[in-house]
């Protein structure tokens, strides 16, 4: 399969070097960037999806256990054997006095476990873990863009982890109309070169045009890195 480079200069039409513009270091954000904005866009799209972009931790008694920030897909629990894990269910941070009291209707067994998250973004996991098959973990929406190898993403890959094979044309695609804008604005600002800015626009409006289609959008809802959308 070609390398995510060699997909990029396909569909634009530059050649991209360790010292062209934009470079190679440029294009591996662009793909680490395509990953996190394919990911979102296709879970709002298609709430369903999210499965194809789980990850799971490795089990744990972390009382301060924390994600970051990543998207919960959902909490398993030991139930006393590590062949039986519950899946636990959220409750508010207010509600913590209630599944530790055996008298209450909402008490948290390892039979019927809770969840919740506190403002410090820790995961607190009820009955309280310990080590004797009484541990738990999380599976959650992968936000560590990486290769196969769970390395950094490069422009040299060809596939992702924790990442559906079908979509990885989308990633090639937002990073191509990255690529697109750097060198179109290298063309206005360096080279002052109006015939070539022109083409470059004709063919990055199709390719944007392409990518909102991709989850049902119209181009300008697209059209921004996640940094942009997050400064609006």
């Amino acid at each position: 399969m070609a390398t995510f480079e060699e997909q990029v200069e396909a569909a634009t039409g530059i050649s991209i070097t360790s010292t062209s513009v934009p470079t190679q270091t440029d294009l591996n954000i662009f793909l680490f960037d395509g990953v996190k904005d394919v990911t979102t866009h296709s879970i709002v799209s298609d709430p369903l999806s999210v499965l194809s972009f789980a990850r799971e931790t490795e089990l744990t008694i972390d009382p301060d256990f924390d994600l970051d920030g990543a998207r919960i897909i959902g909490v398993f629990r030991e139930a006393g054997d590590n062949t039986d894990l519950r899946e636990c269910r959220f409750i508010p941070p207010s509600q913590q006095s209630r599944v530790t009291d055996s008298t209450s209707m909402a008490f948290a067994s390892k039979f019927n476990p809770a969840y919740t998250v506190l403002n410090d973004g820790a995961i607190k996991v009820f009955p309280v873990p310990n080590a004797s098959n009484n541990r738990f973990k999380v599976m959650y929406v992968n936000d560590e863009p990486m290769n196969t190898e769970e390395t950094d993403i490069s422009y040299l890959n060809s596939e992702l982890k924790y990442f559906p094979k079908e979509k990885l044309h989308l990633v090639t695609l937002y990073a191509s109309i990255q690529v697109l804008k750097a060198k179109m604005t290298d063309y206005t600002f360096n080279e002052e070169d109006l015939e070539l800015t022109q083409a470059t626009i004709a063919t990055l409006s199709a390719l944007t045009t392409q990518y909102a289609m991709a989850f049902g959008k119209h181009a300008s809802q697209t059209d921004e890195t996640p940094e942009e959308r997050e400064r609006r």
